[in-house]
Order: structure tokens, then C-alpha cells, then sequence
């Protein structure tokens, strides 16, 4: 089970918008009204106008100025990003002690973005802002210190930071503290304090922390068994597209767990996962296709899928595969190794 970074652009290209009043306790009516007015242009799509306003502020060591002006050039409001003149803006923003900008500053050390990748400065930067109580900062940091990069691997502070940003309400953290009382890493094992921290980041939506949680109920892990509960938080999770609950949604209906044997419904969600690229579902269908359980056997569809799911790495639908080619002449075969790359090609539109 992978765990859940804040490592993504969307998590740090927002603007910070203050109003008059509080932005004139630091720099006057005059420098407020200029900010106030490159917010309504930014607002409007006026980007250029925007700068315009916030430069001046930003070259007066405002913070919150070269935070978005940071903003807008990772954005690309000139058509494409310019990586480095939102690290120097980041850069000026953090060393004025604005948190949301350290952070940024870490996760552009951490992703190569106008800077070399360097852990130890993402490191750095994500400390800085995790101090100050940034929660994306705390989840992240506590990435580095799980893997080791940039400062030592230690779970202990991993579960300390987490534990953190999962207080301030960061689903990714709730559910990444939930792994680790699961595990027992960096704490005694505790299934009840996983699956209460899974629950927490569930029922706010976060699909992989659903389908934890109806792992947990699947298994009495934390919970009382219960296979209907678990095919609850399953269903909730596969709506979101979270291709390992479509996967076990599957099970649940091939074998009756919670519900009725349902073989038509068992398959469409195999199909689904298998859409979403899970080698096991993928491999489930070729299987499906070859033994001619659910319906007639189709040898080229069992040989497509088998087929995908081998080149992703599945040892078994390798071995799979092995057996149904001999069923192919030769014309038979080259069509279905066509069709199989036909239906990667498409995103397994046309398969």
C-alpha cells in the first residue's frame, strides 16, 4: 500500500488575497489600495496588470506580494512557467517568514522545478514551514524523514509529523498515520487507531483511506467483520475510480460476500479495474475470458488482457499467456497481439 504525498502543483498555486485594513498596518492606504487593486485584476484574468501592482510591493520586501508574484510565474502567465522566477520570489517570501511560501519553496527543491533536485534543501524548507504550523509542510516532511531523503530515516519523527498535519484536518496525513499504526512504524501496532484515522480521512472523501476502511471491515481488523459495511466503503471508493476497490468489489460479488453471488456485476467491476490499468483485474479477466466461467470462452480476449497485464510485469499472466498462445495459429495470433495493442493505445477504449 502506497502512502500519500503532497507533492503536487495543485497544492501550492493559490494566491494570498489580504484585505485594506491589515494590509495598511504594514505598508499604508496607498501600497494597500495597490495590492487591492492587482487582486481585482487577477481576479478578472488581468494578469499583466496584476504584476504590475504587486512588483513594486514585492521589490519593498512585502511577503505576501512576492508570494503571488511566485504564483503567477510557476503558473506561467507569460504562456509557459518560469521555474526560476517563482523560486525567486518563493525564495524572498520564505526568508520573510511566510510558511506557505517555504513550503513551496521545499516541494520546487523536491521536484527539480527551477532548482536542482536537492533533498536536503527540500528538507530545509519544509522544517521551516512545518515549525510555523503549515500542515502540507508537516505531511511532506515527514515523507523525507520516511524515506530517508534529505535527513534521516526515522520513523518516529515520520508518526510525529503526521501526526501533526493530521490534527490540522490534511486527509493525505490522517490516512498516511492510519499506514503507520496499521504497520506498527514508528508506534506500537494499533488496528483500532488505523482505522479511526482511515475513517477520519474516508468520510471526507479521500478514496484510498475508503478503501482502507473497507479493508479493515472486510477483515475485523480494528472493527467488527462486517461485509456489508466493507462493501459500503468499497462501492464509495470504486465510484472515485480507485482501481484496487474496484478490484475487491469484484471479489465481494464473484464469491457472495456481504451480498448475493452476482457474476454479471462481478465482472463489470474487474472490467472497470481493469480499464484502470490493475494488473490484477486485467489478469482476472484474461482468466475470466480463457475458462469461460461467466460466458462463452473468447481465447482473444482472454489473450489481450493476459497480454497487458504481462507487460506491466504480472508474473502470472505471463505464465498465463504461455498456455493460451499455443490455442493461436499464427494469422489468429499476430490479431491478437494487434488488438491488444489497439486497446492500450486507446486507453482500453477499443479492446
Amino acid at each position: 500500500m502506497e502512502m500519500v504525498f503532497s507533492t503536487t502543483f495543485k497544492n501550492i498555486c493559490f494566491l494570498i488575497f489580504l484585505m485594506s485594513g491589515i494590509f495598511g498596518c504594514t505598508l499604508g492606504k496607498t501600497y494597500a489600495s495597490s495590492f487591492n487593486e492587482g487582486v481585482t485584476a487577477y481576479k478578472h484574468g488581468n494578469l499583466e496588470k496584476a504584476v504590475a501592482k504587486w512588483a513594486p510591493l514585492a521589490e519593498r520586501n512585502n511577503s505576501i506580494a512576492q508570494y503571488n508574484l511566485g504564483v503567477l510565474y510557476q503558473n506561467g502567465f507569460e504562456g509557459s512557467p518560469n521555474y526560476s522566477l517563482a523560486v525567486k520570489w518563493y525564495r524572498k517570501a520564505a526568508s520573510n517568514g511566510l510558511s506557505q511560501a517555504s513550503y513551496n519553496l521545499g516541494l520546487m527543491y523536491e521536484l527539480g522545478k527551477g532548482v536542482p533536485q536537492d533533498y536536503d534543501s527540500a528538507a530545509k524548507w519544509y522544517k521551516k514551514a512545518a515549525k510555523n504550523g503549515n500542515a502540507n509542510a508537516q505531511n511532506n516532511l515527514a515523507v523525507l524523514y520516511m524515506r530517508g531523503l534529505g535527513v534521516p530515516q526515522d520513523y518516529k519523527s515520520v508518526v510525529t509529523w503526521f501526526n501533526k498535519a493530521a490534527l490540522q484536518n490534511k486527509l493525505s496525513a490522517q490516512y498516511n498515520l492510519g499506514f503507520m499504526h496499521e504497520k506498527g512504524l514508528g508506534t506500537e501496532k494499533n488496528y483500532y487507531s488505523a482505522f479511526n484515522w482511515y475513517k477520519r480521512a474516508a468520510t471526507q472523501g479521500l478514496a484510498i483511506a475508503q478503501y482502507k476502511l473497507g479493508e479493515m471491515y472486510f477483515e475485523g481488523r480494528g472493527v467488527f467483520q462486517d461485509y456489508k459495511v466493507a462493501r459500503k466503503w468499497y462501492t464509495i471508493a470504486a465510484k472515485q475510480n480507485h482501481s484496487p476497490a474496484q478490484f475487491e468489489l469484484g471479489k465481494i460479488y464473484e464469491r457472495g460476500k456481504g451480498t448475493a453471488v452476482d457474476k454479471e456485476t462481478a465482472f463489470q467491476w474487474y472490467k472497470k479495474a481493469a480499464e484502470s490499468n490493475n494488473t490484477n483485474a486485467q489478469l482476472k479477466l484474461g482468466l475470466i475470458y480463457y475458462d469461460g466461467i461467466y460466458m462463452d470462452q473468447d481465447l482473444e480476449q482472454a489473450f489481450i488482457w493476459l497480454k497487458i497485464a504481462a507487460n506491466e510485469g504480472n508474473s502470472k499472466a505471463k505464465q498465463k499467456l504461455i498456455v493460451v498462445k499455443r490455442s493461436f495459429d499464427q494469422a489468429a495470433l499476430t490479431r491478437a497481439k494487434t488488438r491488444a495493442l489497439t486497446c492500450i493505445t486507446t486507453q482500453f477504449k477499443e479492446c
